[in-house]
């Protein structure tokens, strides 16, 4: 399968394209210079035109582009992330590709770094129908961009799926580090729930996305199973959000204090993911 990465030379990109290039023939779309080991389509995301030449004789997109940066403005933010996905589906639909895999994140619901604050999980574990109440722009853009894919799945009938993204653990010394201090400083992780997902992960969720037939459009969180924190999930809860009461799935949850308090079953079961790693691999 022909794929083209947007923003491949990203943190995440860097990651997942040698991992997807091992079973398809993937380009990256990046305002970067590659290293030469994956062809590059230099282009700004920004422009209709270089987005429409990049995709001729593409078969699927994974849409990685997005600001997250809090040094970023709310414009820049919506810019990116919205007006460049329109440019994505837009010309996806110019050029006959058959799917677009979009990276959205939990910011979508509320659940993310940039948030001035976190709203408490009206029930654990968290899955794809709990309410969405993001105020930071970042995650308002990924559910605007969410619905644009839906939008685009109903008016054209091209296949859409998003992929509600933890925070992503890539191979970087700096996140490595980072890591740590979310295991030792449990409020450090409380905005994004203690979450996680390690990008070996993030490559197979994609790819099975681009690979997985019969969706027109989906949604899926993608969460490690454990939470990032030392503590047991009932003492995060009880400490930070002491108004969620209502627990879903007890059978597999309740009495397991390291899950995550995301539930990420639904792209077990639809897609065949399943993550393999999980904090022992950053610390």
């Amino acid at each position: 399968m022909k794929l083209l990465v947007t923003g491949g030379l990203g943190a995440i990109g860097r990651d997942i394209c040698p991992e997807l290039a091992k079973s398809h023939d993937v380009k990256i779309f990046d305002m970067g210079k590659s290293d030469g080991k994956l062809e590059c389509i230099q282009g700004d995301i920004m422009s209709p035109d270089d987005v429409n030449s990049a995709m001729q004789g593409i078969d699927s997109v994974i849409h990685l582009v997005g600001i997250f940066r809090t040094t970023a403005t709310d414009r820049n933010i919506m810019e990116v992330n919205v007006d460049g996905l329109f440019n994505v589906l837009e010309a996806a639909i110019a050029n006959g590709v058959k799917r677009v895999c979009m990276a959205s994140s939990i910011g979508a619901m509320g659940l993310c770094g940039e948030e001035p604050k976190v709203l408490p999980p009206i029930y654990l574990p968290v899955d794809e129908n709990h309410p969405c109440r993001p105020e930071g722009m970042y995650g308002v853009s990924k559910l605007i961009g969410e619905e644009l894919c839906k939008r685009y799945t109903r008016r054209y009938g091209l296949s859409t799926i998003c992929l509600r993204l933890a925070v992503v653990r890539t191979g970087d010394g700096k996140l490595k580090k980072g890591f740590a201090k979310l295991n030792e400083d449990p409020k450090a992780g409380m905005k994004v729930l203690w979450s996680y997902i390690d990008s070996r992960d993030v490559a197979r969720a994609f790819e099975l996305a681009v690979e997985k037939e019969g969706v027109s459009h989906e949604t899926f969180l993608i969460s490690a199973k454990t939470h990032s924190s030392k503590l047991d999930w009932m003492d995060l809860v009880k400490t930070f959000f002491p108004e969620t009461q209502t627990i879903l799935n007890k059978d597999s949850f309740l009495f397991n204090g390291r899950s995550s308090l995301f539930d990420s079953s639904r792209a077990r079961e639809k897609l065949g993911f399943e993550p393999k790693f999980n904090i022992d691999d950053f610390i």
